[in-house]
Order: structure tokens, then C-alpha cells, then sequence
């Protein structure tokens, strides 16, 4: 086994060398590119071999075999399965148990039944899915040898995925938290939501014109009611917080339902309502009046907590378009505005809150970049199952989470091995730690040099390369 191993990096040696010497390194791109190629194929060579004897390493285990009951059913199964190396080809043996069946080798090199991929791949497709479309993923990972259908059903398989930060020692005196949602489209046709709440200490500069969220903890609430919601966010904090160390909350959103309830577990909060829809209220309230004083003086009675001064500025705003003789188009544009108008008095405190609050609005631009970027920006249909999933991706990863392979689920056609399997962990291991050091045996690479009969202005100058350094 010792032999193969070292056979087959003399063979890698030999054929990098022989690349070199011939193609030389004009074009380092390419040259790395062929050099990785050849170095896969070698490693998948490797795996095959190792593989291999480990499962002779089993046939050969005739007495802790014939005591648990182990037999032989059918030897030399091919099996392959894509790695990061590429497809990986080797053979192994089926054993019998009683009634159950299995191939030793496989399970403990971590291959359940009918993968067709490693959970490195697996891992790195859902990984790149969270960012891009499951074709591009499957384009990007693995050269288009899996579809997309296959990096969705990978996705379905996820298990629950939730982030809880460590405790930290330091409790500020402020948090915020910023709620929006990310509308999205169905395959059903009907349009839902996607709830998402933002946690943070506060914002820090970080250069000219840019700031950045200061621990911020995102969480998204597909299908929660807004009471679990809350519920959830209050224990994650109190599991981060000393939350009775905390002097305010401010709770920074657009007044929807959903976002009022936050008064249930945060009873004392300080809402504030975004920039976002207090400009674009006030831009839809004063449309049309852009050349006269209107937009000024409702602007000046909002901004001086002035609402009774709004109150009136209104009022003569309708007064005047109902005397231009509109008819029912004026009764239309009243109403609309009323709509505008009463959003911005029902949300009066919040707003002043706003102008007064030490941390500015980003509910949009947390939106943006962690919902609407995958999920509703470009034209595209979810099934429930696909966007409960994609959220709760997103959301993880951009929480600084790592999908492990217990995160993957579990092969619902996987088949139970006995405890009795353990006993072989431990032969492997043995049998594997042998080859290893029985490897580093490097005496075949000190055999005659190789000589490549073909001279090029490559070689001369490797030759003149290696008589500078004798020299130096």
C-alpha cells in the first residue's frame, strides 16, 4: 500500500516536472490550472488506493468479523461520488448482517447511501446558493455536473439553523432594533412577507460618508407570528445582555402591525418611525404643490412638534382643492392625502423621535441586503417550503454562521449500521495510521535525476538557475 502511494506522487513528481520543462510558465494562469488538474487527479488516486485497502483491512478482519456476524455478500462494488478533487472512483464490499446490509468502508469514510456527493460539496453548494440562483450555484461549484433541482433538494434537507452570539461581558446603556419586512412573490401567485429584525449596540464611523452596525444579530420571522417573534428576539438578547443594565431600547420601523407588538416584550421601548416612510409619506402628501409654500410649512410644523400647526396647514390644502371645481377627481386626491395624513399623526411621536434619535434609519438598506438581494429583487416565484428555507439561510450566514454537516439532514433511505461498526473505526485507524508512516519513506526520489532527452531555452535556463545557486 505504502508502495501505491509513493508510486503515485513519483508519477505527479514526474509529470510537474516534465510540464514544466516542456510548456515552461509563459502563461502562469494556465500553467496553475493545468498543475491543479494534475494535482487532483493524483489525490483522487490516493483516496481510490486508501480507500481500498482499508476495505481489504476489513475482509481480512476474519475473527471480529465471524464474532459479530459479519459476512461477505458481494465484492468490488464501484461507487462514486464527487468530491472537491472531483469524481472519486473506487470499489469496496458489501456485507451481510442478518437481514440488514452494508458497505463497511463507506461508513466510515463518512458516504451515506445513495450520496452522489460529498458533504463538502453539499456544504459548499448551499454555501453559494445563499448568493446567487441554484443554477449558478451548481454552475459555479461543481462545473454543471449537478442540476438545480438537486441544489434545491439539498437546501429543503436543512436542518433548523439559528445563531446565538456568546454573552458578551460589556452591556451598553442603549440597543436598537430595526424591523421592515421583504415583500415576496409566491409560486402560488399571492405575495407574502418576510419579516426581519436587526439588533444592535449602536453605529460606529468607519470612514468618510460610511458607517457600519456595531454587533448587529439579524432574525427573520417567516410564518411567526409576530408574539414568537418578539418573544424569540427578547431571549436572545437577555442571553447576550444584562438587559436589566440597558437604560432604553429604541425599536426603529414603519408602524405596521407586526412592529407594534414589540410593545408586548418590550413594554418601555422608544419607537421610532425610519426616514424612509416619513419622506416618502411627505413626499406623497405634498405631490403637486411643489411651487407654492405648502411642502415648506408642513415640513416646518413636523420638524418644530408643531401638530396642531399640521393640523391646519392640512385642512387648507383640502379646502383649496376641493375650490378648483375637480368634481370627483378632487374627492380622490383628498382621500389619498387623508391616507398620508393621518400616517403621519397617528405616527407623530415616533416621528419626532426619529429627529431626535442618535442613530439614523436603515430598515431599507437591511432589507436590501440581506432579504430583497435573494429573494425579491430579480423576477422570481418561491414555493414556502424553498423561501422558509432561503431565509432562514440567508439570514445565518450573514449572522457569521458555518453550515456543518449535522446542519445537513439525514438521508431518509439512510439504513441503520449496529454499534458493533465501532469496533472497525478502531481497525481503520490503526490500519491507516500503518500506511501513513510506512510512507514517509523517501528514498525512492533520490534515485538518477530525471532527464528530459528535449532542450529548450526553458531547460537552459533551469540548468544555468541551478549552477548560480550551487555557485552562491
Amino acid at each position: 500500500m505504502e508502495t501505491i502511494i509513493q508510486q503515485i506522487m513519483r508519477e505527479w513528481l514526474e509529470n510537474i516536472t516534465k510540464y514544466l520543462l516542456e510548456d515552461g510558465i509563459g502563461d502562469i494562469s494556465k500553467a496553475s490550472k493545468d498543475m491543479l488538474e494534475m494535482s487532483k487527479e493524483n489525490i483522487n488516486q490516493i483516496l481510490k488506493a486508501v480507500i481500498e485497502d482499508l476495505d481489504l483491512a476489513l475482509i481480512g478482519a476474519k475473527s471480529e468479523r465471524k464474532e459479530d456476524g459479519f459476512t461477505i455478500k458481494e465484492r468490488q462494488v464501484e461507487r462514486t461520488i464527487m468530491v472537491d478533487t472531483g469524481d472519486l472512483k473506487y470499489n469496496r464490499t458489501y456485507f451481510s448482517l442478518g437481514k440488514e446490509y452494508v458497505y463497511l468502508v463507506d461508513n466510515l469514510i463518512g458516504v451515506e447511501p445513495y450520496d452522489r456527493i460529498s458533504k463538502q460539496v453539499e456544504k459548499e453548494l448551499i454555501k453559494c446558493a445563499a448568493n446567487v440562483s441554484m443554477q449558478k450555484s451548481a454552475d459555479y461549484v461543481t462545473c454543471g455536473k449537478v442540476t438545480r433541482q438537486t441544489v434545491k433538494n439539498k437546501i429543503s434537507n436543512l436542518g433548523e439553523l439559528a445563531i446565538v452570539p456568546e454573552r458578551r461581558e460589556i452591556t451598553p446603556n442603549e440597543l436598537h432594533i430595526f424591523a421592515d419586512e421583504d415583500h415576496v412573490n409566491l409560486q402560488s401567485g399571492n405575495n407574502t412577507i418576510v419579516p426581519l429584525i436587526t439588533t444592535t449596540e449602536g453605529v460606529r464611523n468607519v470612514c468618510k460618508g460610511r458607517n457600519e452596525l456595531i454587533n448587529p444579530v439579524h432574525f427573520q420571522g417567516y410564518a411567526m407570528s409576530p408574539e414568537k417573534q418578539w418573544e424569540y428576539v427578547e431571549a436572545v438578547l437577555s442571553r447576550i445582555y444584562d438587559m436589566d443594565k440597558v437604560d432604553k431600547v429604541y425599536i426603529h420601523g414603519d408602524g405596521a402591525y407586526w412592529i407594534a407588538r414589540s410593545k408586548d416584550v418590550f413594554p418601555n421601548a422608544i419607537h421610532v418611525l425610519d426616514g424612509f416612510h416619513i419622506n416618502k409619506r411627505m413626499k406623497m402628501l405634498c405631490a403637486g404643490y411643489t411651487e407654492n409654500q405648502y411642502p415648506l410649512k408642513l415640513w416646518r410644523a413636523l420638524r418644530n412638534d408643531s401638530k396642531d400647526e399640521f393640523r391646519i396647514h392640512i385642512e387648507n390644502m383640502f379646502f383649496e382643492i376641493s375650490s378648483e371645481n375637480l368634481g370627483e377627481k378632487a374627492l380622490k386626491i383628498i382621500k389619498a392625502k387623508k391616507d398620508h395624513a393621518n400616517y403621519i399623526l397617528n405616527n407623530w411621536e415616533a416621528i419626532q423621535e426619529r429627529f431626535k434619535s442618535p442613530v439614523g434609519s436603515c430598515t431599507e438598506g437591511l432589507i436590501s441586503h440581506i432579504l430583497s438581494d435573494r429573494l425579491s429583487r430579480n423576477p422570481m416565484g418561491w414555493s414556502k417550503l424553498g423561501l422558509s428555507k432561503m431565509a432562514m439561510l440567508r439570514v445565518y450566514v450573514k449572522n457569521g454562521g458555518i453550515i456543518e454537516n449535522d446542519d445537513l439532514g439525514v438521508n431518509k433511505k439512510k439504513k441503520e449500521v449496529s454499534r458493533k461498526i465501532v469496533k472497525y473505526e478502531e481497525l481503520v485507524t490503526r490500519r491507516l495510521d500503518k500506511v501513513v508512516k510506512e510512507t514517509f519513506d523517501f528514498s525512492l526520489f533520490e534515485e538518477k535525476e530525471y532527464i528530459n532527452p528535449k532542450v529548450t531555452g526553458t531547460t537552459m535556463l533551469l540548468n544555468r538557475y541551478g549552477r548560480i545557486n550551487e555557485v552562491s
